[in-house]
């Protein structure tokens, strides 16, 4: 219902400042409405939303032919001018029925009159896939006229020259040359997209030396210049390739070329279930909401429906969250998640009241967010994400961290993942339209190969340059600045990378350090991120209010040793499984206690000390 709530909201504000959204035709004619005379001009460099209507039609003519439509999907719009974004509702749309497409930004392109390019999808009832068309070329055109402030709106005029958006690669400008694709799962296996085939995100496409990552929707793109370049996908034992050719081979002799549909599908060799769950948040402030955005990722190649569960200090009071929980109590928050396929995610945004009381300031917190399937998960160390912050009152909005920060002999020698988080805030007085993050892997412990991408506040593009340095670019971002809205001006990245162990010795450290980069603004360099190593440790210390808890070894066989500085007569420890239940309890006898840990299951568990200051 929340969520409902919600929609309808947003709607609201669009339907209030501008036209409506027609979501049953009512007597309209078939295609755009309104009509492009009567689509109000946009004002350059000030936030913006234009809505359009489409009314599909029953039938279509190709080359003299008029077949019956199925359904339309909007696919793409090329040719919008910088700085603006779109979405739309009721996408795909059957005959006699109506979509809405929702325009909205802030322009920074040059005025004039914007021909755009809609490309749909269309399914007819005569061929058994759907073909790629332009909505323009069957006589649907659209036009977008952009003024400057306190500037009247120019006439629409059809035979008027349009304007080349200097930020679509459909439109090149002759300095580059560019290339784009999809990997696709092509579950029918013959060989094209269709609609039974969605797009696998973070798979990984050769172009010459470049790695580039498929997005969240399996495209991929770059821009190349003249030469050869050979495009190849990953290799993976858990995938074949069902389209041809396997490769495609890019000779550009000159500039401005566009290379696009080097799409690659893919069918499962192996099935197999890995879930991966990563947590974010805002920085803890006394006085003010904290935000957690928690993502759950399939790795896997089958489908799963796990439970997502959220632990968190019961300093927070939940407030809201986008997905309302299955089950909510003081420190607890559980999600029924819908079924995810394969590469899909699916996001948890909560927020928690105002934090109350100055004696927080300086107090470690922790939250915890895992994951937990009837699927036999191959790899459980990833179903677990932990956060740690201090209570600040100043901080520096840009940084990056590594989890964990100390690693263990055992998380050395097993050859695990670090997860690294990076986050950045617009603290500017503008908007950020672009944003690119540069981090330069040169860690002779870190293995780049092993990269996996878990998540990101923003849409982006991530490729891997000159063998070890990973560039995230958020083109398009509109990130407001914190004067103007401080809880959107924040954003963040996660991404994870596996420790060498050869070479690595008790007490080395592994550091690394990110640029970020607002719009043409001098790069901002993060702080080092350091995690070192230590052999004597096992789970890391905890710490709240001078009292400190360390507990090791982790992984633990037959033995759980605790050591508590301010042990208190009554406290006990408590172990939990992934469930949330309760599965050993045991009185601490003093500052350091041994615990039996032989007869309890292989897995992962959660624990919590009890009666202790």
């Amino acid at each position: 219902m929340k969520k409902g709530i919600l929609l309808f909201s947003i709607l609201f504000a669009y339907v209030a400042a501008y036209s409506q959204c027609y979501l049953a035709p009512n007597g309209l004619p078939e295609g755009f409405y309104p009509p492009n005379d009567s689509i109000p001009c946009i004002v350059r460099a000030l936030p913006s939303s234009t809505i359009l209507t489409f009314n599909c039609p029953s039938s279509i003519t190709l080359s003299g032919v008029t077949l019956p439509v199925q359904y339309i999907i909007f696919d793409s719009i090329i040719n919008m001018p910088c700085g603006l974004s779109w979405n739309t509702l009721n996408n795909p749309v059957a005959p006699n029925e109506a979509a809405c497409i929702y325009f909205h930004g802030n322009i920074i392109d040059t005025i004039g009159q914007y021909k755009l390019k809609l490309r749909a999808r269309v399914r007819f009832a005569a061929f058994s896939s759907e073909l790629l068309l332009d909505l323009d070329d069957l006589g649907h055109p659209v036009y977008l006229r952009v003024k400057e402030n306190f500037q009247p709106c120019q006439p629409f005029n059809a035979s008027n020259p349009s304007r080349l958006s200097a930020c679509y690669p459909s439109h090149t400008n002759g300095n580059t040359n560019i290339v784009s694709g999809k990997v696709y799962l092509d579950k029918n296996q013959n060989g094209i997209f269709d609609s039974l085939d969605f797009g696998i995100s973070q798979y990984k496409i050769r172009i010459g030396n470049t790695q580039v990552f498929t997005e969240r929707q399996g495209n991929y793109q770059l821009a190349l210049p003249v030469g050869s370049f050979l495009i190849v996908p990953d290799s993976s034992a858990a995938f074949s390739l069902t389209s041809s050719p396997n490769q495609y081979l890019i000779n550009n002799v000159t500039l401005g070329n566009l290379n696009s549909g080097l799409d690659f599908g893919l069918s499962v060799n192996q099935h197999t279930s890995d879930i991966i769950v990563s947590s974010a948040s805002s920085l803890f402030r006394v006085g003010q909401p904290s935000n957690f955005t928690i993502s759950v990722i399939n790795f896997g190649t089958t489908p799963v429906a796990p439970t997502l569960y959220f632990y968190h200090d019961t300093i927070f009071q939940y407030d809201t969250s986008n997905v309302l929980p299955t089950a909510q109590s003081p420190g607890q928050i559980i999600w029924n998640v819908d079924t995810l396929q394969l590469g899909q995610t699916a996001f948890y945004h909560v927020t928690m009241a105002p934090l109350n009381g100055l004696s927080l300031m300086g107090s470690q917190v922790s939250t915890t967010a895992f994951v937990e399937s009837t699927a036999n998960d191959i790899d459980l160390s990833n179903d677990t994400s932990i956060i740690t912050e201090t209570i600040l009152a100043a901080y520096d909005p840009n940084d990056k961290t590594a989890y964990p920060d100390v690693l263990s002999q055992e998380f050395v020698d097993g050859n695990k993942y670090i997860v690294y988080r990076i986050r950045f805030q617009n603290t500017g007085n503008d908007t950020a339209f672009n944003i690119t993050v540069r981090d330069t892997i040169n860690s002779p412990f870190l293995d780049i190969n092993s990269i996996q991408l878990l998540s990101a506040s923003h849409d982006y593009k991530f490729r891997i340059e000159d063998g070890n340095i990973g560039i995230w670019e958020f083109p398009n971002i509109l990130l407001p600045d914190s004067n103007v809205n401080e809880p959107g001006s924040h954003g963040y990245i996660f991404f994870r990378i596996r420790v060498k162990n050869a070479g690595v010795s008790n007490g080395t450290e592994i550091i690394n350090q990110v640029g970020i980069y607002f719009d043409s603004n001098p790069v901002i360099m993060t702080d080092p991120s350091i995690a070192k190593v230590d052999f004597g440790i096992g789970i890391r210390n905890i710490s709240y209010n001078n009292s400190s808890i360390h507990i090791y070894p982790n992984p633990a066989q037959n033995r759980l040793v605790i050591n508590h500085n301010q042990w208190q007569q009554g406290a006990s420890i408590v172990l939990y499984d992934l469930s949330g239940k309760a599965i050993l309890t045991q009185p601490l006898d003093g500052k350091t206690t041994e615990i039996s840990t032989a007869n309890l299951p292989n897995g992962m568990y959660l624990y919590q000390v009890l009666g202790a200051s």
